[in-house]
């Protein structure tokens, strides 16, 4: 298995567990590695599409707080 195959499935894995499980109105905490940030950039794409509302969000560690932050997440 490639690098770019293994990043895909994480990507796939993130994606999946937000597009399932957050919904608007929720606090979400945010985790730390490689597959959060792809789930973190999927929070803050539907967020700013619109189809995620008055969420909040507790991260982990600081790197995924600046993160969040760069992308709008509350």
């Amino acid at each position: 298995m490639t690098q770019n195959s293994i990043d895909q499935i994480k990507k796939q894995a993130g994606e999946f567990a937000v597009t399932q499980f957050a919904r608007s109105g929720m606090l979400l905490g945010l985790g730390f590695g490689s597959t959060a940030v792809y789930a973190v950039r999927k929070i803050g794409e539907l967020i700013h599409s619109g189809e995620l509302t008055g969420i909040n969000a507790i991260p982990c560690a600081s790197q995924t707080e600046t993160l969040a932050r760069q992308l709008g997440i509350p």
